[in-house]
């Protein structure tokens, strides 16, 4: 019989517990192991709480946010602080790492137990740790996202797959898919999934994620990717992808002029292949020259404002 490997997930199965970091202790904080209420406890029993099982030494009051990271650690950073400390519950022990290259108002998405997503105000990035370099977390900078993070109402992440995050300017709400293994290249792509029952009760799985094999943003390298807008066309059961985009190679043409924004206008529909993956269908392309009255920084700052009425 083959020797069980202990580095795969699928043949251990940690224990999970519940744990608090409290600002307790003398010289930082403390870790402790807590009991989840059971029906012998009594209805709202009153416990003491458990004794630290360890401590790190951290200024107290200073740990402003904390997010579980790469399986049995927690990571800590706070805004005023070069070094994060890593707390391995599991180890007992305490890692000082360096944060986030940018820290105002963080959004930490734990996907795996070695990939750690963080998103703030014009930064996205990601921390990975390695079994061969444990000691090793650097901070990677991906492409910026293609909205403003101060418009975030809610997100969520599908282990291992993909981090969903939905924002609200006004009247308008998007939402957006990242595809936690292929993050480098998932700008411009577009994704799909089945509908899904919201019963979590039924014990349903979650939905698979279909990415296209294909971009809808232009592939062309003098036209740089600026914004983009997408509007699905009802009563054609088409899309609209309203990309603003810099033309800004000399190699360009005459027709696209050097050194103008433009907007690229891509209509397509959406179907699947033999093989069952996404793919576009019928896809047309035009483009127009944007008055130079309308390129100004706050217009471009902004997604194209298209409407399909």
């Amino acid at each position: 019989m083959p020797k069980r490997r202990l580095d795969e997930r699928d043949d251990v199965r940690r224990q999970q517990h519940l744990y608090l970091l409290l600002d307790d202790w003398h010289s930082g904080y403390s870790v402790r192991k807590v009991r989840l209420p059971s029906s012998r406890s009594g209805e709202g029993a009153e416990q003491s709480l458990p004794r630290p099982f360890m401590h790190f030494v951290v200024p107290r009051g200073t740990l402003t946010y904390t997010t579980s990271a790469f399986g049995t650690k927690i990571m800590v950073v706070n805004l005023g602080m070069d070094q994060a400390p890593v707390v391995d519950v599991l180890e007992c022990s305490v890692l000082f790492s360096p944060g986030p290259n940018q820290r105002c108002c963080p959004i930490f998405f734990p996907v795996s137990d070695d990939k750690l997503f963080f998103m703030d105000v014009d930064s996205f990035e990601i921390c990975r740790w390695s079994m061969k370099h444990p000691t090793d977390l650097p901070w990677n900078v991906l492409s910026p996202v293609p909205f403003d993070r101060l418009y975030v109402s809610s997100y969520a992440v599908q282990p291992d797959v993909a981090i969903i995050v939905s924002t609200k300017q006004g009247a308008t709400a998007e939402t957006y898919v990242f595809d936690v293994n292929e993050y480098p290249e998932t700008l411009g792509y577009l994704y799909s999934c089945s509908v899904t029952s919201t019963d979590i009760g039924n014990g349903c799985s979650s939905p698979t994620m279909k990415r296209s094999r294909e971009k809808v943003y232009s592939m062309n390298p003098a036209e740089k990717h600026v914004k983009a807008t997408l509007v699905y066309m009802m009563g054609r059961g088409k899309f609209c992808l309203v990309e603003c985009i810099f033309i800004d190679d000399a190699s360009a043409g005459q027709e696209l002029r050097r050194g103008r924004y433009m907007y690229r206008l891509m209509t397509f529909s959406l179907g699947y292949d033999m093989e069952g993956e996404l793919k576009l269908e019928h896809c047309r392309v035009c483009y127009y020259n944007l008055p130079r009255e309308a390129t100004t920084d706050h217009i471009l700052r902004h997604d194209p404002m298209v409407f399909w009425l």
